[in-house]
Parts: C-alpha cells; sequence; structure tokens
C-alpha cells in the first residue's frame, strides 16, 4: 500500500498464494535483524517517489511502525537513515 501524497509505504501480511504476494521477510524463527529490500519493481517505486530526497548513489534505511492487530507495518519514507553503498569485493 502506498500512500504517494504524504509519502507512507505500508505492508501487510497475507498468505503466500494471495493474489500480488511479494515475498518480504523470512520467517519470524530465521529472521534476524533488518530485512533488506530485494524486490526491484517496488524498490523502484520507492526511489522514485523520493528522487527529491534520495541520492541514486546511497542505500536507505526505514524504520517501520508495526500494527500487530492488522498485521502491518508502515514506513514513512521521509524518516530515513542515509547508508552508502557496500563496497564489492575486489574494488
Amino acid at each position: 500500500m502506498l500512500d504517494r501524497e504524504n509519502k507512507i509505504f505500508a505492508i501487510q501480511a497475507c498468505k503466500a498464494n494471495s493474489l500480488k504476494s511479494i515475498p518480504f521477510s523470512k520467517s519470524e524463527s530465521q529472521q534476524k535483524g533488518s530485512i533488506k529490500m530485494q524486490y526491484g519493481a517496488l524498490r523502484n517505486i520507492l526511489r522514485s517517489l523520493m528522487k527529491d530526497k534520495w541520492k541514486e548513489e546511497m542505500r536507505y534505511q526505514l524504520e517501520g511502525e508495526l500494527i500487530p492487530d492488522k498485521k502491518a507495518m508502515i514506513f514513512e519514507l521521509e524518516k530515513f537513515n542515509e547508508l552508502p553503498l557496500k563496497s564489492r569485493k575486489g574494488n
């Protein structure tokens, strides 16, 4: 779910076979630490929305707010930490 005007992004847990579902994280018992956004299309949408504030050569970390009764997380895209790109081995 995306609120373009307020720059808020939300995800909600669903069954893997639900319409328009995408993998987001590992199961609760396997997830250790933060979640990395690996789904390119979604990442590109967020980068496009934030193009006035996010630099192409940087990575961004967002802290989500958990809403347990809705099995959802909300991310305010304006509240981010800028991180450098990880250097590749051998470079």
